[in-house]
């Protein structure tokens, strides 16, 4: 049976806030499923990174990771990160 992670799994990994991960997964991709994805994407993503070293920013991992299409990734979606910090 393969392990399956969980997104405090992940988080844990990453050594990142759930919190945080959890607004930068909502802000990146709105229709991400944390619970179901993010677990078999980071697993997937990992792989990928491992098993092909060479030119790994055209593999566009951040893309994999969240469920996002390539145009929102490159900003086309219309949606920018909100800080917190806009005056």
């Amino acid at each position: 049976m393969e392990n399956v992670l969980t997104p405090q799994d992940v988080c844990k990994i990453m050594n990142v806030p759930v919190s945080a991960m959890r607004v930068f997964a909502s802000a990146l991709n709105p229709a991400f499923d944390w619970e179901k994805d993010l677990g078999m994407n980071f697993k997937n993503v990992l792989i990928a990174l491992l098993t092909d070293r060479k030119e790994r920013e055209k593999q566009q991992p951040i893309r994999a990771l969240f469920g996002m299409d390539k145009k929102a990734l490159e900003g086309g979606a219309g949606g920018e990160i909100q800080t917190g910090n806009e005056d």
